[in-house]
């Protein structure tokens, strides 16, 4: 981890602060909203409390420095620059994001128990690894945090987070019919009222 905090500078660091701020607003913003619905099939107090712990493993480590990395390399692919990480660098941020998805209930992966970092692309933690991961145990309080989170991803790079569903749900993850509608259902009643 040491050479991974040699390579950090006070601009990663500032950027990744406002940066992860900026999405944990976002995702509050999307649970408020979806709090609003006061759907019956959403424990509010689970509800609750998986917006205020969220993300909360990026601000230490084994997250924290690893994420300072992957964020300030997305940043600058945003700009049209390429930073080419080492590879030390590639498998300590896939070790992080094996974490992070272990440790938070908003993502599907938690709820499985037979996950490892094999079944994570290794070269884009966005897209698919080719493994189809079992969400089906995922209760619907949580597949409404993914959504908050998907919600807020899309608004910060301007997708639209039905789009990322249809081009994830059956293919990154599987869900059974009423995690599926109930995820579809969340993003058409929200989304265009952003």
């Amino acid at each position: 981890m040491n050479e991974l905090k040699d390579l950090i500078t006070k601009d990663m660091v500032t950027f990744f602060k406002l940066r992860t701020r900026a999405h944990l607003y976002l995702v509050n913003k999307y649970h408020n909203k979806i709090s609003k619905l006061k759907d019956q099939r959403i424990d509010q107090e689970l509800f609750d409390r998986e917006r205020d712990e969220h993300d909360a493993f990026k601000w230490i480590d084994p997250e924290y420095t690893p994420y300072v990395l992957l964020t300030w390399r997305y940043e600058q692919r945003r700009k049209g620059l390429d930073l080419e990480l080492p590879e030390s660098i590639k498998e300590a941020i896939h070790e992080a994001t094996f974490h992070h998805i272990k440790n938070h209930r908003h993502h599907p992966e938690f709820w499985t128990d037979n996950e490892s970092m094999d079944t994570l692309n290794k070269d884009d933690r966005d897209k698919p690894s080719g493994h189809l991961v079992d969400g089906t145990k995922m209760p619907l309080t949580y597949i409404a945090a993914m959504v908050a989170d998907w919600m807020a991803m899309s608004e910060e790079l301007g997708g639209h987070p039905r789009k990322w569903a249809e081009d994830n749900c059956g293919v990154r993850w599987t869900f059974t019919k009423e995690q599926t509608e109930f995820i579809f259902e969340l993003i058409d009643k929200i989304w265009d009222l952003k």
